[in-house]
């Protein structure tokens, strides 16, 4: 385990270095020292788990990075769409997509959208929902099973409007 002492002096050095690592990864200065102080004190939070001293200026580099990349995800969803005139234009797929989902629970639909319209990959969806990668396989293997049972049990002409009224 690193003592304080070990750590004040590789914080002493590798600072700057973690702030010049997150200037190169494409953060603007204040950006930078902001998330290089953050990942240093979560280096500190966590020391017990370094194993090599010498290894602390990389170790905490990972963290900056993973901070940077946390940043950019969340920066990413909360940025607003420009407002752009376009005609819609629904296709057959689209349609029976949006149907297949509206047919489906809440949180299969959910997990659904996240993974195959919004592109999360499978480890992110674990982190996300607290579980397993195989967890997550397997819900999506299950909810595609169902609703491939669920669609060709309805002919592609019925619509939900029209099975209600028969």
């Amino acid at each position: 385990m690193m003592t304080q002492e070990q750590f004040a002096s590789a914080y002493e050095t590798g600072c700057q270095r973690t702030m010049g690592f997150l200037l190169a990864k494409g953060l603007r200065e204040p950006e930078a020292a902001e998330t290089a102080q953050a990942a240093w004190a979560r280096g500190w939070e966590h020391r017990g788990q370094l194993r090599d001293s010498s290894k602390a200026v990389t170790w905490v580099n990972s963290i900056a990075l993973n901070l940077f990349r946390t940043r950019l995800r969340r920066n990413s969803r909360m940025r607003e769409m420009p407002e752009i005139a376009v005609p819609p234009r629904a296709s057959g797929t689209e349609v029976d997509v949006e149907r297949m989902l509206h047919r489906c629970k809440p949180n299969v639909r959910k997990l659904l959208e996240a993974h195959y319209l919004e592109g999360y990959d499978i480890a992110d969806l674990a982190r996300k929902h607290g579980c397993t990668r195989t967890a997550i396989r397997v819900r999506l293997v299950r909810a595609r099973r169902t609703l491939r049972e669920k669609f060709e049990q309805v002919p592609p002409h019925v619509t939900r409007h029209t099975r209600r009224a028969s």
